[in-house]
């Protein structure tokens, strides 16, 4: 969640049964649709990830309140991740 207001109410931005949901009805046996669907679909899921943490880690290097450790650590485990 994040702040939307001064008023400090929070307002989700991932709802996981949302997720489940549409995730569940695209690969459902009931679907008449290309054996390349859930491949595409995981590709994508894996790039928005990883340009997740692109923009994270560019963020974390950018702001100075962030500690150069905090930096590091997860730019070590990126990298030691996307080797695997």
């Amino acid at each position: 969640t994040t702040p939307s207001d001064t008023r400090k109410e929070m307002v989700p931005i991932f709802d996981a049964n949302a997720w489940h949901n549409w995730t569940q009805s695209l690969f459902s046996q009931d679907r008449d649709s290309s054996p390349f669907r859930k491949k595409n679909f995981d590709l994508l899921l894996l790039l928005s990830t990883q340009e997740s943490v692109h923009r994270v880690l560019k963020s974390y290097k950018e702001d100075d309140s962030v500690r150069p450790e905090t930096y590091e650590w997860l730019l070590d485990f990126y990298k030691s991740s996307a080797s695997k």
